[in-house]
Formats: C-alpha cells, structure tokens, sequence
C-alpha cells in the first residue's frame, strides 16, 4: 500500500499511498498520524527528538497521491543490527543493560503515543532505528498505530503469532514479548524458523514470567478505559527490570 522513499537532498523521508483505490483511506491515516505526531511535538520538542522523526508535512503529490513527509533518521533497524550478527540461534546478542534501555525507550514512547490516543503494536523490529552504539533508539512507522478511540480503524501487529482478540493493553504486552523473543535470533528468518518448533517457548524457561502471556493469553470482555492502556505493559517491564536489572 505504501511506497517509501527518501528525498533527493537526502534529509527527508516521504511515505505515498500510489493505489488510486486506497487514496482516500491512506490520506485519512496520514493526515491522523500527522496530526498525532505534530500534537506529541508541541508539547515537548526535547524529548521528542529522542524517540520519533519529526514531522513536516502531510498532504498530496502532484499526481494527487497522498503523502507524508518527516525527517530522515541516520541509523540502521533493529531488525539489521540483528541479521549483521552471526548465526548462533538462540543467542545473546544484546547484553541486560541493552536490553532493558531498549525497552525503557519503547515505554516512554508508548507512554506519548497514548496521550494521542495511540499505541504502536507493530513492535517489529523494522520499525525501530537504532542510532547509536548504546542503542538509542526511534520508533518508526506509525500510520497504522492502534488508535485507542476508535478501535474499527485498521492497525498492525507485530506478527502473526500476536492475538487479535486481545484489547490493545493486552496486545501491547504480547508485542514487548515478542519482540523480546526476537532479540535472541539474527533477524526476522531465523526466528520464523525458531517459532515454528514446538520447543521455542522451552528455551524460554529462564524469563517464563515475561513470556506466560505468550502461551496462554488472558482473556478480557468488555470496552477498555483508555486509562488503563499501558497497565499490563508497565507490569510486564517490571518484571523485566526485575530480571534484568
């Protein structure tokens, strides 16, 4: 649905919808990631900066095709830092104290996004930037956020394996999971490959109480207060400094 690409000048970064068909959902979606993501802006430039691209524009292409426009983050994803380390599924690859800083970022910016009445569920790991040796990250990719006040909007999940019958404080807490899961394997194949084995969440045994929510997902009837969105991921970190700190 979307193309990507980056601006000649190199600073910019322009996502366009070029299906005739999808133009008018895909500018719906950009106009309220625009909005959301300038809103998130105003009220703290600083810390801002240090999770998400800034934002600069959102409106149409000269062929009528809708587009947002933010700036370019100078890194690499998650997801390449992980296929440029050596093959030794399941391993180590981040130490605790990169682990957990990773995580705490993502806490922070979920925590923003939800003051938008957003949460990224898409926890991929080729939604994150990594800028730095120290893993300073940014989280990117957030047309298809889940919006909290209207939950008939299509969203993404991290993958296949995430429930899309959990409410989104629910599904959040699956999606730190399994992007935890992932930071063990060299990239997205190599996991695939691991998840399809009956032993996957064997190898686990030692974080069983981060990954529970994994095996047997609680079930919830009902509306959620948007409130309440972050609860079960607060108490699923916590169990993760716990572990790690």
């Amino acid at each position: 649905m979307h193309s990507v690409i980056r601006s000649a000048d190199g600073q910019y970064i322009i996502k366009k919808c070029l299906e005739p068909s999808l133009r008018r959902d895909a500018f719906l979606a950009y106009r309220r990631e625009f909005l959301a993501m300038k809103s998130l802006f105003l009220r703290d430039p600083e810390r801002y900066r240090l999770l998400f691209p800034v934002y600069r524009t959102c409106g149409f292409d000269r062929l009528g095709n809708p587009c947002i426009k933010m700036d370019h983050i100078s890194g690499i994803t998650l997801e390449q830092k992980l296929r440029s380390m050596a093959h030794r599924s399941p391993h180590r690859y981040l130490t605790d104290s990169q682990i957990l800083y990773l995580f705490e970022q993502l806490s922070a910016a979920q925590e923003m996004l939800s003051t938008v009445g957003l949460l990224q569920l898409d926890l991929n790991p080729e939604n994150i930037i990594v800028v730095s040796d120290r893993y300073d990250i940014r989280l990117i990719d957030l047309t298809d956020a889940c919006s909290l006040s209207d939950r008939s909007l299509p969203y993404n999940l991290i993958d296949y394996h995430a429930s899309v019958d959990l409410p989104p404080s629910m599904q959040l807490r699956e999606a730190g999971a399994l992007l935890f899961t992932r930071l063990f394997y060299s990239g997205n194949d190599r996991y695939q490959e691991a998840y399809s084995q009956s032993s996957f969440l064997k190898r686990y045994h030692h974080y069983w109480s981060l990954l529970k929510c994994l095996d047997a997902p609680e079930s919830r009837q009902g509306p959620e207060d948007p409130g309440d969105c972050l609860r079960y991921w607060n108490l699923w970190l916590r169990q993760l400094r716990l572990l790690l700190s």
